[in-house]
């Protein structure tokens, strides 16, 4: 049995990027049928603007079976 690896979007230095948004939408509608996924935002004190994005993006788009970590979000089911 082979082990499957989680797709990951890394996002710890997007602070500066304008289409966070999107990139997290795209991200969430190409690995709808591939869950678990992982989305990393990186800290709250760190990069906060980044966290709430994805936060945001995520109840926007009614994904509320996730399991936050200290950095990253894993969207466990769509």
């Amino acid at each position: 049995m082979a082990w499957l690896e989680k797709a990951t979007l890394d996002l710890t230095n997007a602070q500066f990027e304008p289409n966070v948004k999107i990139i997290v939408e795209d991200f969430v509608k190409e690995n709808m049928w591939n869950t678990p996924f992982i989305i990393k935002t990186g800290t709250m004190k760190d990069n906060p603007e980044v966290t709430n994005t994805v936060s945001t993006v995520l109840d926007r788009m009614m994904i509320h079976h996730t399991i936050w970590d200290y950095n990253q979000i894993e969207v466990v089911e769509v």
